[in-house]
């Protein structure tokens, strides 16, 4: 069922991305809340080209309904488009309703009203432009699983969701006849977070020098 409803996404003028269509392949064995898990997990580590038009229909869909929420699904979105200064007729916008309403149910986002059900979802899904540094920063590390993630470890750097706390260890090195107190820390978005810290500042000194 929930492959068939996105698979239709095609038919209705909204094109799968390639790297969606492989990952769909990869569900057929699976059961129902198997694949609405490994959809929703997926639609998270998409950004920018990934996402394609049939992602955005789901996101818009919410956006505009909550948003305009004493409007109807046509007059929510028209009033988005307007203010955007976005031309789309009333099929095209009602093809986005047909879709981002029926997905955002299936993947258990969206209620039949369009009411979030899931905001702790929504706000991981929050699209944000990422600065050069911490491009570079993730970039360089050269690791496929830190780019691919890389907008959602810089969503929860932003949001302050690292904890330092729980995930610093202390440590003694002798040098040079001295000893020091290290710290070592041991999550990844916590690891990342320093790292693109530290450039920040040395960015920042570069340009004050």
């Amino acid at each position: 069922e929930g492959i068939s409803i996105l698979e239709n996404w095609g038919q209705m003028g909204l094109p799968l991305p390639n790297k969606l269509k492989q990952f769909f392949e990869q569900l057929k064995n699976e059961d129902m809340q198997q694949r609405v898990t490994r959809i929703r997990e997926n639609i998270l580590s998409l950004y920018g080209g990934e996402i394609g038009d049939n992602c955005l229909a789901i996101y818009l869909f919410a956006y505009c309904v909550n948003r305009y929420s004493d409007k109807t699904f046509l007059e929510a979105l028209k009033k988005f488009y307007e203010k955007a200064e976005i031309t789309k007729n009333t099929n095209q916008i009602n093809t986005i309703i047909n879709i981002g309403r029926a997905d955002g149910i299936f993947l258990k986002i969206l209620d039949d009203k369009g009411r979030i059900i899931d905001l702790s979802f929504m706000n991981k899904w929050m699209y944000a432009c990422i600065d050069q540094v911490f491009s570079k920063l993730i970039e360089d590390t050269e690791d496929e699983e830190l780019i691919r993630d890389r907008f959602l470890i810089y969503n929860r750097i932003r949001n302050k969701q690292v904890d330092f706390e729980n995930n610093l260890e202390k440590g003694i090195i002798k040098q040079q006849k001295k000893i020091r107190l290290i710290y070592k820390v041991n999550g990844t978005n916590e690891e990342i977070a320093l790292k693109y810290l530290k450039r920040r500042l040395d960015a920042n000194s570069a340009r004050m020098a």
